[in-house]
């Protein structure tokens, strides 16, 4: 935020540092990764990372516009602040995998899926566009 962004996103896939987990997460995260990437508009390489943070205009914004309270809910917030014309900065960080996991594989991919179908829609629609 300090270099002018709007919004600054956390990033595991601009380090080098090798994680390890277990295929099966490893395996969901990237697909869901992908299907991000069919959402939004820019390719950002992760977005699940967990920290985000935003200037008052980008809350302003996203507090107007969201819709979404589930998994996907900053993926909806990164798109309404690039449809508002916002910058988004993707930083890299060190992340620490930790086995402990609250994701239902199968329930809560398909939330995770059903969010970016919304996502999608809204988007569509012209929910996100400026006002």
């Amino acid at each position: 935020l300090e270099s002018g962004a709007d919004a600054a996103l956390a990033s595991r896939g601009l380090g080098q540092e090798k994680v390890r987990q277990h295929w099966l997460r490893r395996g969901m995260g990237r697909t869901f990764n992908r299907l991000i990437r069919l959402t939004l508009p820019a390719g950002f390489k992760d977005t699940q990372c967990g920290f985000k943070a935003f200037s008052p205009a980008a809350v302003r914004a996203i507090l107007s516009m969201s819709r979404l309270s589930g998994f996907a809910y900053d993926v909806e917030w990164i798109m309404i602040c690039l449809r508002n014309g916002l910058r988004v900065r993707e930083l890299p960080v060190t992340w620490h995998h930790v086995e402990a996991s609250r994701v239902h594989l199968v329930k809560d991919s398909l939330r995770m899926l059903r969010d970016l179908l919304r996502i999608a829609w809204n988007d569509r629609r012209g929910a996100y566009a400026p006002v």
